[in-house]
């Protein structure tokens, strides 16, 4: 039975009956047109007059969204796979977006194996930052993609190893030694704690190696 002849024609003005008496499955032919408040609602039991938990809206134009029943109040989704195409003749377009209204929380996107025993995630953390976590073996590793550079962590979440914005390796927390390199003498140009190294590209026999043997600030360079 189709859904206009299930309300006896009347499936736009009874739209809403129709949401309570539907207990079987329907079949529509052609073309359904619905207002733009219009919902599609489904009940949280076997009784479609019960409470509404799921429902299907118009957001905006060209946009469906997927609610409690209560439009404006977005739900979840769950699908085998999915496709997103953007027909952009040049220029750059916004395939997918992920927001987390809450400014103060993570939005994260979770990968994990069949069996639920392997995951890692991608979050954007409420600093801007981005991290990527992996989970496996009962621990955990990240890196950041951060403002600063990219840092690589441990299971608890303290700086191990980092790249820096430009271009100098961080090793053994986040004050640790530095490994970096340019042209011309490091000393009273280059800032680095003590133990850090310094590739000289424009060196010679003895000065393309400098060791900082002292001091926290640009001084205490030596060459090797």
């Amino acid at each position: 039975m189709t859904a206009r002849g299930f309300l006896g024609g009347g499936f736009l003005s009874g739209f809403g009956s129709f949401s309570e008496i539907a207990t079987n499955s329907i079949s529509v032919s052609g073309n359904e047109n619905l207002a733009s408040t219009s919902l599609v609602r489904w009940s949280s039991t076997t009784d479609p007059a019960g409470a509404k938990d799921t429902g299907l809206s118009r957001n905006a134009a060209g946009v469906v969204e997927i609610n409690n029943g209560t439009a404006g109040t977005w739900r979840d989704l769950k699908a085998r796979r999915g496709e997103f195409v953007e027909d952009l003749a040049g220029g750059t377009a916004t395939v997918l977006t992920l927001r987390n209204s809450n400014a103060t929380g993570t939005t994260q996107v979770q990968f994990t194996s069949a069996a639920a025993t392997k995951s890692a995630t991608v979050q954007l953390d409420s600093g801007g930052n981005m991290v990527f976590r992996n989970s496996n073996s009962g621990g955990a590793n990240y890196f950041d993609a951060a403002s600063g550079g990219t840092i690589f962590r441990n299971s608890s979440f303290a700086t191990m190893f980092k790249i820096e914005e430009n271009g100098a390796v961080r090793i053994g927390g986040a004050s640790g030694p530095t490994w970096s390199s340019g042209t011309g003498d490091p000393e009273s140009v280059v800032t680095a704690p003590q133990g850090s190294l310094f590739s000289r590209t424009d060196g010679g026999a003895s000065t393309t190696l400098y060791v900082k043997t002292s001091g926290a600030g640009n001084t205490g360079w030596t060459a090797k």
